[in-house]
């Protein structure tokens, strides 16, 4: 303990330096325009960015709601008479089901 107290204060050794400022402290000490502060603040605003997210999500959702169902084509083969079976179906949506689908 003795030799680490006389190591520091060892007259050879020049004194430490003091730590230099991070380079973040440096940049902050520039000044911003108003355009900058407001571009650096949206870019790094993550609730601005989820709601940027949220819009490309819900146009998806307004375009899949806009799409007709898929028609619908069966065949079946049965032992018994008839023995093969075509059905084709497509289905209509009545009462304003697809317009109540978009507006959502």
């Amino acid at each position: 303990m003795i030799a680490a107290a006389a190591h520091t204060a060892s007259p050879h050794e020049p004194p430490p330096s003091p730590p230099s400022p991070p380079p973040a402290a440096a940049a902050a000490e520039a000044p911003l325009t108003l355009d900058q502060a407001f571009a650096l603040a949206s870019a790094n605003n993550r609730e601005i960015t989820a709601a940027r997210l949220r819009r490309a999500i819900d146009l998806a959702g307004v375009d899949v709601a806009r799409e007709r169902p898929n028609p619908e084509l069966r065949y079946e083969q049965a032992k018994e008479t008839p023995h093969q079976a075509l059905t084709a179906s497509q289905p209509i949506e009545l009462g304003g089901k697809r317009g109540r689908r978009i507006a959502l």
